[in-house]
């Protein structure tokens, strides 16, 4: 598994995939995963080659701070339903986790 840990790193990796002329599908998510989440991971890897599938709680979006404390996080549940799609590498930032997925 390959694990990126910077911008650099991963928008290096976005590179190397578009100059190998693949497709890349985005499904951006607050996390805590569900069947929803796993239908359009599923749809962007039958239409792409590479999927990224990010993982961001965003606080702008909550009205009370207790909301967003309240918001369920799981990062390691996250990653073992990805894992189980076929999870390629990990993409870590503090406010952002994506999630590459091959289609191969």
């Amino acid at each position: 598994m390959l694990t990126l840990n910077t911008i650099k790193d991963m928008i290096q990796y976005i590179n190397k995939e578009k100059r190998s002329q693949r497709t890349i599908g985005f499904v951006p998510t607050m996390g805590y995963l569900h069947s929803g989440h796993r239908a359009l991971i599923d749809q962007s890897k039958k239409d792409n080659d590479i999927t990224i599938v990010s993982i961001f709680v965003n606080p702008l979006q909550f009205n009370q701070s207790s909301d967003l404390e309240q918001y369920p996080r799981d990062f390691e549940r996250d990653a073992a339903i990805l894992k189980k799609m076929v999870l390629m590498s990990f993409f870590i930032l503090l406010l952002m986790r994506c999630i590459l997925i091959n289609l191969q």
